[in-house]
C-alpha cells in the first residue's frame, strides 16, 4: 500500500522501491506529476489491486489516466477511482473488457457532458464486468431518464450504486424503481445502504 500526498518525495524512490504496489491513493498532485504516475502503472501494472484518485485531484490533474491504465493492460485492479471524460468511452469499454477481477469503479467527471454519458449509461451497464458490485458516477446536473434500462441491461448485481446528484435530490420514480430492482436481485440489502458512495 503507498498513500502520495507529495510526489516531490516519491520521486527519488520510484525507481528502486517500488516494484509491487498493490494499492495507490493520490490525495494530492501537482501538475508536473504524469510521469510519475505513468512510471507507477508501468512498474505495477501486475500487481496493483487498488488505484484511487480524490475527487479534488481528478478535478484538477489532466493527464490521461484511463488511457495509462489500459496501455499498460493493468488488469489486477479491484478498485478504481478515476476522473473520466466522455472523449475516454473508447478506452472505458477496453479496460471494462478485460478488467474481470474489477469489484469497485467510481467515475468522477464527466465534467460537462453529463447528459450523453448519460445515454450511455445503457450500454455501460452490459459492459460491465460480472465482478463489479459497487459503482459511483459523477452526474450532479443531470436527471438520469434511463435508470429503468440500465438496471435492466446490469450483467451484474449491484450492492452499492450511487449517483452524486442524488445527495441533494432523488426522484420519486428514482426510488420505486430502485426498490424494485433491491426487491428483485437483492432483497436483504437496504436501500440507504445501497445508495452509499464509494469511499
Amino acid at each position: 500500500y503507498c498513500y502520495f500526498e507529495n510526489q516531490d518525495i516519491l520521486r527519488p524512490l520510484i525507481q528502486t522501491q517500488f516494484p509491487h504496489l498493490r494499492k495507490i491513493r493520490f490525495k494530492s498532485l501537482q501538475s508536473n506529476a504524469s510521469e510519475i504516475f505513468v512510471e507507477l502503472i508501468k512498474k505495477n501494472s501486475i500487481s496493483l489491486r487498488e488505484l484511487h484518485y480524490s475527487d479534488e485531484v481528478s478535478r484538477q490533474f489532466n493527464h490521461l489516466i484511463l488511457e495509462t491504465i489500459v496501455t499498460y493492460s493493468t488488469t489486477s485492479l479491484i478498485s478504481l477511482t478515476i476522473p473520466f471524460r466522455n472523449c475516454q468511452t473508447p478506452q472505458l469499454i477496453t479496460l471494462l473488457s478485460f478488467s474481470n477481477q474489477l469489484q469497485s469503479l467510481k467515475l468522477i467527471g464527466p465534467y460537462g457532458h453529463e447528459r450523453a454519458f448519460v445515454e450511455f449509461l445503457p450500454v455501460l451497464a452490459k459492459l460491465l464486468p460480472s465482478s463489479l458490485h459497487h459503482l459511483s458516477l459523477d452526474l450532479n446536473w443531470v436527471i438520469m431518464n434511463n435508470l429503468q434500462q440500465f438496471l435492466t441491461n446490469l450483467n451484474t448485481r449491484l450492492f452499492t450504486f450511487y449517483i452524486s446528484g442524488w445527495s441533494r435530490r432523488i426522484r420519486e420514480r428514482h426510488v420505486e424503481t430502485i426498490k424494485t430492482y433491491l426487491q428483485q436481485y437483492n432483497p436483504t440489502l437496504d436501500f440507504y445502504d445501497f445508495l452509499k458512495d464509494i469511499t
